[in-house]
């Protein structure tokens, strides 16, 4: 895979990323699917390098709150609910 950043002057950022060597198999796969989302398969891997992109930024996220809570020992006896706490974030009553 070739991944290529290039700043214009408007700081965007142009990104092309080049997989050599796909199984014929793999393409049609990729193919059919954009096809059944009534997508392009430029929509369909932009989406799949989004998801995973989150998903690595989660891992990390847990990564460190397990080194937080190992080097403190814990969240500790006051320490709120998680379960409560994303109940009411989830109804917009959390005010922390």
């Amino acid at each position: 895979m070739t991944l290529t950043l290039e700043r214009e002057q408007n700081r965007t950022v142009t990104t092309s990323v080049t997989v050599h060597d796909v199984p014929d198999d793999v393409l049609e796969a990729l193919l059919r699917q954009a096809r059944e989302r009534g997508g392009s398969l430029q929509d369909l891997l932009l989406s799949v390098l989004t998801r995973e992109a989150k998903i690595s930024r989660n891992r990390q996220l847990l990564a460190d709150i397990r080194r937080d809570l190992e080097l403190t020992g814990g969240a500790g006896p006051d320490a709120p609910d998680a379960a409560d706490i994303i109940r009411r974030e989830r109804r917009g009553e959390y005010d922390a």
